[in-house]
């Protein structure tokens, strides 16, 4: 075995240790948004859009700040009116937002706003647009109320799993939890996440497919306030908040924010200028079911406006990719996903078989840019 290939493989056996499985998840109704209405009015429907709209351009950015920075005063501008942005809206009942004391039905007005309009007008303030596809986080969580500590779970019922829901929706943000079946419990105890056990976390994560991991502890005080504190850890690199004495709602909102804006700023691409072209070689396509396989993942990926395969061979092709986020943005497109995984930039030599058209076999001189090999 040749030395770079020894080093190669002791890094893969020493990354699946540490790093989770990759995965992700499309984040459907992304220019959409629904606000409590105080009424049918004109002032309060254009007061509920504008919410609506900055609820959408928080969602689609990433950025958290963004309908109140100064640093964006276009922004402010379309939100005074964002009536001009929204495609479809309309009124309906909500029970949950029933007058208390009356018992009259609360009204909701959902949104769906035009998302060229929308991506067009972050790109003229240079505010890179997050993409649908997006990568899952695993959440550990523990919530100590009264003395008494739980894992929040894919079954836990209660404010903070609902809490989490609503924030997590309207981030964009996809979320996984432990099932805290017998598997997890044998592998990790609440004391463990509680302490920020990072060996122990790893390790029961191994289980769940996701990008990242966010890490959190709620403590209840007796005035009814939280305290908490959350951990992300997310390509090798940890990064913590706390806040003291807040409410519920702000307790997890802090992780789920900073978690969205974190990701955001690795995945979201401010996509300007002419298109790319990209010459991606994928290694194990060994019949048509494969080949046709590929070439729809690849159309699937929204910055991708082209596909074309330029050569083939008997386990491998290149295909001819235009993109709108360059090659730095294909592949962290791809890595989101297990239907690709990425092999090392070597040279190849391929060995050209025939194929039905319009697949084209080419001299093999293409010098791929990135090199995938296709899941099972």
């Amino acid at each position: 075995m040749g030395i770079h290939r020894f080093f190669y493989l002791a890094f893969i056996i020493i990354s699946c240790v540490w790093v989770t499985h990759a995965a992700a998840e499309v984040v459907a109704d992304m220019y959409e948004a629904t606000i409590p209405a105080k009424s049918q009015d004109r002032q309060d429907r254009d007061d509920a859009i504008r919410l609506a709209l900055a609820q959408v351009l928080v969602r689609v950015s990433g950025r958290t700040q963004i309908a109140e920075s100064d640093e964006f005063p276009r922004i402010k501008a379309a939100l005074v009116n964002a009536t001009n942005y929204a495609q479809q809206f309309r009124f309906r009942n909500n029970p949950q937002l029933s007058d208390p004391v009356t018992g009259a039905p609360g009204q909701e007005l959902w949104v769906k706003f035009d998302s060229v309009v929308v991506n067009k007008l972050l790109r003229e303030n240079n505010i890179p647009v997050w993409d649908k596809t997006r990568p899952a986080t695993l959440v550990w969580l523990v919530s100590d109320e009264h003395a008494h500590r739980d894992i929040i779970s894919q079954d836990t019922a209660g404010m903070v799993r609902s809490a989490l829901n609503l924030r997590s929706l309207s981030r964009g943000l996809p979320l996984r939890l432990p099932q805290m079946d017998i598997t997890d419990r044998n592998t990790i105890q609440i004391n463990e996440v509680w302490s920020n056990n990072e060996m122990a976390i790893r390790r029961a994560s191994q289980r769940y497919p996701s990008d990242a991991i966010l890490v959190g502890r709620l403590l209840l005080l007796p005035a009814g306030q939280w305290n908490v504190n959350w951990s992300l850890y997310h390509e090798g690199r940890r990064t913590d908040w706390s806040a003291a004495a807040v409410p519920l709602d702000t307790a997890v909102n802090l992780g789920i924010d900073n978690t969205a804006e974190s990701l955001s700023q690795r995945y979201a691409q401010l996509v300007q200028g002419d298109e790319t072209v990209v010459l991606v070689e994928i290694k194990d396509i060994h019949n048509l079911t494969d080949f046709n396989r590929t070439v729809k993942y690849l159309r699937s990926l929204s910055q991708v406006k082209a596909v074309s395969p330029q050569q083939v061979n008997a386990a491998e092709a290149v295909f001819r990719i235009t993109t709108q986020g360059g090659r730095l943005g294909l592949a962290r497109a791809i890595s989101l996903s297990q239907v690709l995984s990425a092999e090392p930039l070597v040279d190849s030599s391929m060995a050209l078989v025939t194929l039905p058209q319009p697949v084209l076999s080419q001299p093999s001189t293409l010098k791929p840019e990135l090199i995938y090999r296709l899941a099972p």
